[in-house]
């Protein structure tokens, strides 16, 4: 159990009152057996070869004697084989509920765990031949949401990315552009319906190697900078720029299998932008900016940045330093083939190339060179990588290369590691060839959603709807992302990612709207602390003891860098409050002033934890 401020008040009051030390404390499972739980009876009674309720009896005796001074311990009880159970004073829990309503005190508060603290987080890094896809959407809320968390604890992050815009990928789909993009020769080739063909990649391989048998690219090149007029433009095929490039990318690539030579071409191209000539430099610069300009469209829609972005062409040629000097270190060894190799037994780890036999350069030389300049640009507690499953190997072998060049403390280097990502909706799948673009999906989730207000909502205008749709869509996307332990491959079922009845991000947001409601409704409007009832029934204990776990909930997030923390515990507070609501009445009940307290404790976690997530809260729905 992650430990916090009360948990550590409780072990210490154990631990002075009964002498013992490095106590465990637990939840137990049901509520009714109390907060927190100890086992220590069932340790010492092991120890001693005693029965263990006998000595839990004792130990809860002499703790009992010490509760008088204890504001937060209502009582303590013997459960089970031995356990000992703690249950926290109502008094106290109110306590804390007020300071969840505080926000300035509950933020100081929460801000005391990792004052101080610094982290480079890297988070979505596409490469510009593609399009942000449901797998960037993983990677980037789960991202972005941990460095939500780790603010709140106080934490100061930086939010950084390498856009990967060199190399043979970016210059086929230049060639792509050249060939695939040249609407006056499209035009006499005479191909039928060519840009939805294009859009939906449905050339044949005759109309493909009919646009590519023309070898000569430096011609084309040369023609393409003095007209650039005769080529076709993202607007023509009503995309945004990054798709359009994902769609010049994948004829080239096609083409380049059923004619092999034209990866010669590629070659060339490479070559000659690593030579920086002009022309082409003006082409690659062209395709990288409609890539960065549709990435940013989609990082607004959802609210998504960096504050740093590393380009690739910028350090590239720096990282074989590296490899001179792990050769002179003995970090790396030569091969007989004139390979390089590095030398990771020592870290229990397999060895991997790093430079090939030919002389070309791995990945690893500029991920060397990269994390040298994260190192020295901003000094950090802790550098994280947010990279999915099927790379924990190799990073594992590149922290340990930094630590052997001296680089960095690989303790410093972490692998926000996550799964991968499937859609439930096979239609969808099938519709974009099985790799779903983040936007179509928000786009179908938006549709779904508009069409779910428009039944419910008959006096919303159509520009209400759509502001609403879009909100739930991007709420049911992050939710449905983020609920799911990180390391675990998900399917997403978009039906169920937008139900008002199950786990979901709209229900959520729609229980926030449901407080909203209440507290807009009550005549009562002073927000004071209220007197506890005498009585208070079932659903209102078993809310009240959700509150204190909020603090709990974000540390625990924080230090396991995992929002499903967050969001399971949303979904508990948010059905706890749903079954409180039907069965309790609010207004205009001899109780209205507490249980509109705990409606507004429970809005201000709800409005909070989404936050967190990077969800926003909708007051109406």
């Amino acid at each position: 159990m992650t430990e916090t401020s009360l948990s550590a008040a409780i072990k210490r009051f154990i631990e002075t009152t009964l002498g013992e030390s490095a106590v465990i404390l637990e939840h137990p499972a049901e509520g009714v057996f109390g907060d927190y739980s100890t086992n220590i009876a069932m340790t010492r009674a092991k120890a001693e070869k005693k029965n263990p309720r006998e000595i839990a009896s004792q130990l809860v005796e002499k703790m009992c004697q010490a509760l008088k001074v204890n504001e937060m311990i209502e009582k303590i009880e013997v459960a089970g084989p031995g356990f000992i159970n703690f249950y926290l004073q109502p008094e106290f829990l109110i306590k804390e509920a007020e300071a969840i309503l505080d926000n300035q005190l509950y933020d100081r508060r929460l801000a005391n765990y990792q004052k101080g603290k610094r982290y480079l987080l890297e988070h979505t890094s596409p490469e510009p031949t593609k399009t942000l896809h449901i797998g960037h959407f993983r990677n980037n809320f789960l991202g972005m949401s941990v460095s939500f968390i780790l603010a709140k604890l106080g934490a100061g992050v930086t939010l950084d990315c390498i856009n990967n815009d060199r190399g043979m990928k970016i210059c086929k789909t230049m060639w792509g552009y050249l060939y695939f993009g040249h609407k006056t020769v499209i035009e006499k080739l005479g191909v039928k319906d060519y840009i939805n063909k294009v859009k939906n990649y449905h050339l044949s391989d005759e109309e493909l190697l009919a646009i590519a048998k023309d070898s000569r690219w430096t011609e084309k090149l040369a023609y393409w900078y003095g007209h650039q007029d005769e080529w076709y433009r993202p607007t023509d095929f009503s995309l945004t720029s990054d798709k359009f490039d994902n769609v010049l990318y994948s004829p080239a690539s096609r083409a380049a299998e059923l004619q092999p030579e034209i990866n010669e071409q590629v070659q060339s191209i490479l070559k000659a932008w690593e030579g920086e000539d002009d022309q082409i430099r003006a082409l690659w610069r062209l395709i990288i900016q409609w890539s960065m300009e549709g990435y940013a469209k989609t990082y607004q829609r959802i609210e998504s940045h960096h504050d740093k972005v590393w380009n690739e062409s910028d350090f590239y040629k720096e990282g074989k330093a590296w490899v001179v000097k792990g050769l002179d270190t003995g970090v790396f060894k030569k091969l007989p083939d004139g390979a390089v190799l590095t030398n990771l037994e020592s870290y229990h780890l397999p060895d991997t190339i790093v430079i090939k036999s030919n002389g070309t350069s791995m990945y690893l030389t500029q991920d060397l060179q990269l994390t040298s300049l994260k190192v020295s640009t901003f000094p950090a507690d802790k550098y994280v990588w947010v990279v999915g499953n099927d790379q924990q190997l190799y990073l594992k072998q590149m922290f340990s290369v930094c630590e052997q060049l001296g680089i960095v403390d690989k303790e410093k280097l972490f692998h926000l590691n996550y799964g991968f990502i499937n859609l439930k909706d096979g239609k969808m799948s099938s519709r974009y060839g099985g790799v779903i673009n983040g936007d179509d999906l928000l786009d179908e989730l938006k549709q779904r959603s508009a069409k779910i207000i428009e039944t419910g909502e008959k006096s919303k205008t159509k520009a209400n709807i759509e502001e609403v749709a879009e909100k739930v869509a991007v709420a049911a996307c992050k939710f449905g992302f983020l609920r799911y332990d990180r390391e675990k491959d998900i399917t997403f079922d978009i039906d169920e990612s937008l139900s008002l009845q199950g786990d979901s991000g709209p229900y959520v947001q729609y229980t926030y709207a449901r407080c909203e409601s209440v507290i807009k409704k009550s005549q009562l409007k002073d927000g004071s602390r209220p007197r506890l009832p005498d009585q208070i029934s079932p659903e209102e204990s078993q809310l009240l003891r959700l509150f204190y776990l909020f603090e709990e909930k974000i540390v625990q997030a924080g230090e396991t860098y995992n929002p499903a923390v967050i969001s399971g515990y949303l979904l508990e507070v948010a059905r706890t409050f749903n079954e409180f609501y039907a069965k309790q009445k609010i207004i205009g009940s001899p109780q209205e002033a507490f249980r509109l307290f705990l409606t507004r404790t429970s809005a201000a976690i709800l409005k909070t934890g989404l936050e967190l997530l990077g969800i926003t809260t909708l007051e109406e729905m």
